[in-house]
């Protein structure tokens, strides 16, 4: 079977509504102009499209299975679009940043206009199609899935000055469920506090910490020891708005 003939028959076999990178077709590992060529050429060809189903190319690299409904042709949404960049072989090799984490993650009401992406796979720097607008910051390092609630926290942690209308019981639901489960992996404790940019940052999640040691009951003394000889006992950590929402802001130098 050629190239051209393997990628047809796995297009073939998506159910409509499919939005895939040409990556993710199998012939792309060991031959990828032809599997490109094979791609390029399926797009124009109205023959191919009526026995196997039309596919549209949506950016560099970026094609979607077109839906028939009542009314005709339905446009990509926006699960399939981020399903296509956020995971591979039902993996997640990816993850969401920005504004609509912090939605997604209940910590602020605000919608964006704009969702960006991180990710593994091979995704041009954006995708601007109507109504959808997808913003792909590109990783060398391999992101396993395991991983993926540690890159969100940091994300939240040294970019947390920036949610608009953060809520103290929010803030802890959301954190105390990241917490459960990155203070028993301590290699993954220490690459997040290691990837925090700045010293107040630090003091920040220290007194998050330590209250839900006192919330949890959890003994992490270890990790707060760690985070205490790291900062400065005389350094105040000016955080504005965030140290209202801070119970024991005073025991960490933090301040308005």
């Amino acid at each position: 079977m050629t190239v051209a003939q393997k990628v047809r028959s796995h297009i073939k076999r998506m159910p409509e509504g499919t939005v895939f990178l040409s990556t993710d077709i199998p012939s792309y590992s060991k031959e990828q102009r032809a599997t490109i060529k094979a791609l390029g050429y399926y797009v124009t060809s109205e023959s191919l499209k009526k026995k196997h189903g039309t596919i549209v190319k949506l950016a560099d690299g970026v094609y979607y299975k077109e839906e028939i409904g009542l009314l005709g042709s339905l446009p990509p949404s926006y699960d399939s679009l981020l399903h296509a960049l956020l995971y591979s072989k039902n993996k997640q090799v990816g993850y969401i940043t920005g504004h609509q984490l912090f939605n997604n993650r209940g910590l602020s009401t605000q919608v964006p206009s704009k969702i960006t992406v991180v990710t593994s796979k091979q995704a041009p720097a954006q995708i601007d199609l109507p109504g959808i607008h997808i913003e792909i910051k590109h990783t060398k390092n391999k992101i396993k899935q395991d991983d993926i609630p540690a890159y969100e926290l940091e994300y939240i942690l040294n970019n947390m000055a920036s949610i608009q209308d953060l809520e103290k019981d929010s803030l802890t639901q959301t954190l105390w469920g990241y917490f459960d489960k990155i203070v028993d992996n301590a290699k993954q404790f220490k690459e997040l506090y290691n990837h925090l940019v700045y010293k107040k940052t630090k003091a920040l999640f220290g007194a998050l910490l330590e209250e839900y040691q006192t919330s949890t009951h959890k003994n992490i003394s270890s990790y707060l020891s760690l985070i205490k000889l790291d900062l400065s006992s005389t350094s105040e950590y000016k955080l504005g708005q965030l140290a209202t929402i801070i119970d024991n802001s005073k025991q960490w130098n933090i301040k308005f």
